[in-house]
């Protein structure tokens, strides 16, 4: 079988409450579920889940690695979103609100 689309994207948390912040005010991203134990994001054709566990141990808090961009030094899982010009912005605004 060939695939035809990345469909979900599934990833873990202890803090549920903080990650709805992030992805919803800071990423600006649509959410589409929210639940007592996970909750999820429609990126284009793409969906995001991420689910509550007690015994979730969180990554180091360095930037990954992202091959041909300069900065990370954690060999492990990145990401990358792709967004307008002005969404990008509206996203840079609400994170240099919060220092």
């Amino acid at each position: 079988m060939i695939a035809k689309r990345w469909g979900f994207t599934y990833i873990f948390c202890n803090d549920l409450e903080k990650m709805k912040w992030f992805y919803s005010d800071i990423l600006q991203l649509i959410l589409i579920w929210d639940d007592k134990g996970s909750i999820g994001f429609k990126i284009g054709e793409h969906q995001l889940s991420i689910d509550y566990n007690e015994e979730f141990n969180p990554p180091s808090s360095k930037f990954s690695i992202q091959p041909g961009w300069k900065g990370g030094t954690e060999p492990r899982i990145g990401w990358s979103l792709e967004c307008d010009k002005d969404n990008y912005k509206k996203i840079v605004n609400s994170v240099l609100k919060m220092i």
